[in-house]
């Protein structure tokens, strides 16, 4: 609570806006949660996929969707590692939800055409070629 107190509007300002758009640093910091100290054995891919199965069963939205598959790529996942993680989902979260979940990774992988094809091309071989029209 003091290091709320000694910090600048504009700080707690980006508290509260990082805490409304529920974003992971944001609420990770308050928390003083480090997931390198909490977990070192895991590896910071493995923790990023953690973080996008997380943001696909529990609904997430785009700015979310996109954000952990950015961590995902940064930490050393494929994209082929993204979609294997989003089709062995569908039993937990939901066809639908999953769906909802893959186009907006589609999206979030951007500009990156080898890794949209690789993505694309790992997730229509399952159940979602029907809802992707792949």
């Amino acid at each position: 609570m003091d290091r709320l107190r000694s910090s600048s509007i504009d700080e707690q300002e980006a508290r509260l806006r990082g805490i409304a758009l529920a974003d992971v640093f944001t609420v990770r910091e308050l928390l003083g949660i480090d997931p390198e100290s909490t977990c070192p054995a895991l590896p910071p891919s493995s923790r990023s996929l953690i973080d996008l199965a997380a943001n696909v069963a529990l609904g997430g939205d785009d700015v979310s969707f996109g954000a952990a598959t950015e961590r995902a790529l940064a930490g050393g996942a494929s994209a082929t590692d993204v979609a294997c993680l989003v089709v062995s989902l569908i039993p937990i979260a939901g066809l639908a939800r999953v769906r909802d979940a893959a186009e907006s990774i589609v999206r979030a992988l951007g500009s990156d055409a080898d890794a949209q094809r690789a993505f694309t091309h790992r997730v229509s071989e399952g159940p979602l070629q029907l809802y992707l029209g792949t």
